[in-house]
């Protein structure tokens, strides 16, 4: 079946083409007159994506946007009036990359607006998939120092590991979780207990945001050794007993702070044996004590040898030997 043109239509046809065309030319160069541009900077792309399954490390983008519509419109145009929202698939793993496309389509403009050009076109994104890792260790992180004397004997945490989830690239590095300072000062000598926060690790999800510290402080000691010490005798001031064969040389291995340790010397340390219950002459043995001059702190672990044969004889009063002469302070056992 034929289709026939109206008569009026097939009348002088040619003219009416080309009185057509130009028709459409003047519509156009009317329309481009009628209708200005502008171009919109920076507005901000809003992704849409799987924030459970996939991490966007550069999700923060922007792209320009030209814009044609009639002046009044483009006057009355508002700063977020414009969006741009474009979806991103979820990738599989071991993808880093991908490219996103930003169309016209993908731009919401008010009406009367059309969008002509979209500037850049495609940029690419930093993807990662999130997986699970478990058991991390927990680290406790320490700021200052203990007094003098003291250290932290045991640290416990509870719990002392945690499960975890983030991007693969970050948990593949990732061996430890530290914890946010726990505070050491001079006036800790005691144990104590603490709930710490676990630090952050960007894009990280942890299964606890803090924990339990447990922290036993001892006192801080070495040991150091004094050798072929000069022993003497204590005795009562007004007792006739006195000496008759001179003591041992005595070797004392200290035990206590260090620094208390490096400030003494052989004159500081005073190996003796308390003769001051026996009141006549005759042989007896008798345990070795060591004083310490000005080191409470100190203690006499080893002393050898530990106990000595002591031979007293009674001289005249007055006469009474040296090596008898009262010792001054309180004497400290071993």
């Amino acid at each position: 079946m034929r289709t026939r043109l109206p008569r009026i239509l097939r009348a002088d046809l040619p003219r009416k083409i080309v009185a057509f065309f130009f028709a459409v030319l003047i519509w156009l160069a009317i329309d481009s007159q009628l209708h200005d541009s502008t171009v919109l900077h920076n507005v901000p792309v809003m992704l849409r994506y799987d924030h459970g399954a996939m991490v966007i490390e550069n999700d923060t983008l922007g792209a320009d946007i030209t814009l044609r519509g009639s002046r009044k419109r483009l006057q009355e145009l508002k700063t977020g009036d414009v969006q741009i929202s474009v979806a991103v698939p979820t990738l599989p793993a071991g993808h880093f990359f991908y490219d996103l496309r930003i169309s016209p389509n993908n731009v919401l403009t008010p009406p009367g607006l059309r969008v002509s050009d979209t500037a850049p076109n495609q940029q690419q994104l930093q993807v990662d998939r999130i997986i699970a890792r478990g058991a991390i260790p927990i680290r406790v992180r320490f700021d200052g120092q203990l007094r003098e004397g003291y250290k932290k004997a045991r640290v416990s945490v509870f719990p002392a590991a945690v499960d975890v989830r983030g991007p693969s690239r970050i948990l593949k590095d990732l061996n430890e979780l530290v914890t946010e300072p726990v505070a050491l000062d001079e006036t800790l000598t005691q144990d104590f207990e603490i709930d710490v926060r676990v630090g952050l690790v960007p894009n990280v999800r942890a299964s606890t945001d803090a924990v339990h510290v447990a922290i036993e402080i001892a006192r801080q000691s070495s040991q150091q050794a004094f050798r072929d010490l000069p022993a003497n005798a204590l005795a009562s001031p007004d007792s006739p007993l006195v000496l008759e064969e001179p003591l041992p040389k005595v070797s004392v291995t200290l035990h206590g702070p260090k620094l208390t340790l490096d400030a003494l010397d052989s004159l500081s340390i005073r190996p003796f044996v308390d003769i001051t219950s026996i009141t006549s002459p005759g042989r007896y043995r008798r345990p070795v004590q060591v004083w310490i001059d000005g080191a409470a702190n100190v203690t006499a672990e080893y002393v050898h040898p530990s106990v000595v044969e002591v031979v007293l004889k009674t001289v005249p009063r007055g006469a009474l030997s040296p090596s008898t002469a009262p010792l001054t302070p309180q004497p400290a056992t071993p």
